[in-house]
C-alpha cells in the first residue's frame, strides 16, 4: 500500500516538474523569436530573489496573488 501511495505521488510531482520544464522552455523560445537579450547574472539573481520571496510569501500568508 505504501508503494503505491509513494509512487502516485512521485509521479504527481514528476508531471509538475514536466510541466514547469515545458513552460520554461516554451518562454525561452518566445524571447529568441522576439529577440529579447538574455539577462546578465545580476538581472537573473534580482529576479529569482524575487520570485523565491513570492512563492514562499504565497505559502506562509495563504497565496496572495497580488503583483509586487
Amino acid at each position: 500500500m505504501l508503494t503505491i501511495i509513494l509512487t502516485m505521488t512521485t509521479a504527481i510531482c514528476a508531471f509538475g516538474w514536466l510541466v514547469s520544464r515545458i513552460s520554461a522552455i516554451a518562454m525561452i523560445r518566445y524571447f529568441k523569436i522576439k529577440g529579447y537579450e538574455r539577462p546578465t547574472n545580476t538581472e537573473l539573481n534580482e529576479c529569482i530573489r524575487w520570485a523565491a520571496k513570492r512563492v514562499f510569501k504565497r505559502v506562509g500568508d495563504g497565496g496572495d496573488e497580488s503583483e509586487d
